[in-house]
């Protein structure tokens, strides 16, 4: 099947406040598009604008359901399951170079076929302020890190409100079970991603053709069609 429903969920700590963030969505893997509609319980903290959760709490589902535009996929070489471990770190800063969020995050997503199962641990601080949106194009980068390792990293930027604009990093560290290399980095490309909150304990989220191609020769390529397995 090239879609599939999501079940999304995080618990999470941010400015020490307790809060659980669920959602479901459906992707279209053929498009490399995702969406997602989040709630949160009680509510989301002072502080937290889940404007900015795109690349942080949900980024990895973007890589997993990313087409290709050569060579394989993530996908391909993950199987149905993987986890960020020990955990991926999302940072923000403003203007001036002041850090206005810092967010730990470990994860595991499971894929039945039918149903992407994406379950979190979130802790941190947030002092954001009010979030317009992200500024597109993004593109991250995945880069090998051994048998059943690799590492991502995405910078984006995030702009306010009132026009102003902040820089992010995320670092994502994978790893899965299967017995499988990364051969090639590979380059992840979001062309668009529109990120709605009205302040309620809702956000919506619609992640536009997200593609992956490779960082390598043509010869690279057609290995990672078949992954390396030790």
């Amino acid at each position: 099947m090239s879609s599939r429903k999501v079940e999304f969920e995080v618990k999470a700590r941010v400015n020490d406040v307790p809060f659980l963030m669920e959602g479901i969505g459906i992707t279209d893997m053929t498009e490399g598009r995702f969406e997602l509609h989040v709630n949160a319980n009680p509510r989301y903290p002072t502080g937290f604008d889940p404007i900015s959760c795109p690349t942080i709490c949900p980024g990895l589902i973007a890589q997993y359901i990313a087409r290709a535009s050569s060579g394989g996929t993530f996908r391909d070489i993950v199987g149905d399951s993987f986890e960020m471990s020990p955990y991926r770190r999302g940072t923000i800063w403003d203007e001036q170079g002041k850090e206005v969020l810092d967010l730990q995050i470990t994860a595991t997503l499971e894929d039945d076929g039918d149903v992407l199962r994406i379950h979190q641990k979130m802790v941190g601080t947030s002092d954001l302020p009010p979030l317009k949106g992200y500024i597109s194009p993004i593109e991250g980068y995945l880069l090998p890190a051994g048998v059943g390792a690799a590492t991502g990293i995405i910078r984006y930027q995030l702009e306010t409100i009132d026009g102003k604009k902040l820089d992010g990093i995320t670092v994502l560290p994978y790893r899965w079970t299967a017995p499988t290399i990364l051969p090639s980095p590979l380059v992840h490309r979001i062309e668009r991603i529109d990120a709605h909150w009205n302040g309620s304990n809702e956000a919506n989220f619609v992640y536009s053709d997200s593609v992956t191609h490779l960082l390598a020769s043509k010869d690279s390529e057609v290995n990672f069609l078949t992954p390396t397995v030790l």
